[in-house]
């Protein structure tokens, strides 16, 4: 009975990690639509007169700091009650769960970027093109920041911990903390924001990445607070950046696309 039960449970996370192809089109389509203003926002944006670019770190990154602080300490406290409330909801929401998880997910998150940088240059748009990949520059510096908190801080999902939310073994096989998908949700989020110029951007890319936050919590693979500090780091990291962008470094990341054996291989070129 615990054989077959172990099954169904692979079998069921299986089949979440094989999303439609109506997956990567959507997303595609999104990020394509959402960088549409930014050949417009360039060219009406004003000359600054060789005026210094602003730092990259700033008083805000301050209060930043101290309110994502405030809010990691308060949402741990609530980790066993939060956790207990979301899978009295979980049956009900599982579908829904599952769509939000591959909106989080860096490989089908990186083949819609892919995408939307392969339409891009076929269609002669070199602007929504150079977006895309500043988008993946910023996804990809805040999962490799995301990976090196988990590894450091190494605290156990809540199926490892035993209901016990308070414990922590550095450089262990435990990775609880942060959320990797939130993190990577809120960095294309925030990159996303910061490329585009169109208003209706805001309010759908971060719902969407909170949607994200939330099925993790939802599908007991992360604490609350787990999701608060990857929504954290993934917002302040996309910000950065962007800043690190516009301060004339270009782009940090390059999408490479090239045929291989009759299908398509996508590939990551960084500059320092």
């Amino acid at each position: 009975m615990e054989d077959d039960a172990v099954s169904r449970f692979h079998l069921e996370r299986g089949a979440m990690r094989r999303p439609p192809a109506l997956t990567w089109i959507a997303l595609a389509v999104l990020l394509g639509c959402a960088a549409e203003p930014i050949a417009a926002a360039s060219a009406t944006a004003p000359d600054s007169g060789g005026a210094r670019p602003p730092s990259l770190v700033s008083a805000r990154d301050l209060w930043l700091g101290l309110a994502a602080g405030a809010g990691i300490v308060a949402t741990f406290n609530a980790d066993p009650a939060i956790r207990d409330e979301a899978l009295e909801s979980r049956s009900a929401m599982r579908g829904l769960s599952s769509v939000a998880e591959h909106l989080g997910n860096p490989l089908y998150l990186g083949s819609a970027l892919a995408l939307t940088h392969l339409a891009a240059a076929r269609v002669g748009r070199p602007d929504v093109e150079i977006a895309a990949d500043r988008v993946a520059g910023a996804v990809l510096v805040a999962g490799l920041a995301c990976e090196v908190l988990k590894v450091s801080i190494g605290r156990p999902r809540p199926e490892q911990a035993g209901g016990e939310h308070d414990r922590a073994r550095p450089f262990s096989r435990y990775d609880s903390f942060p959320s990797g998908h939130a993190t990577v949700a809120f960095a294309a989020a925030a990159a996303l924001d910061h490329e585009s110029k169109a208003a209706w951007v805001p309010w759908v890319a971060y719902p969407l990445a909170g949607l994200v936050g939330w099925s993790r919590v939802h599908d007991d693979r992360h604490w609350a607070s787990d999701v608060v500090a990857g929504a954290a780091l993934g917002t302040w990291v996309g910000l950065k950046a962007a800043a690190w962008e516009d301060r004339g470094h270009g782009r940090p990341i390059h999408v490479v696309l090239a045929p291989l054996d009759g299908a398509l291989l996508a590939g990551l070129r960084l500059h320092f």
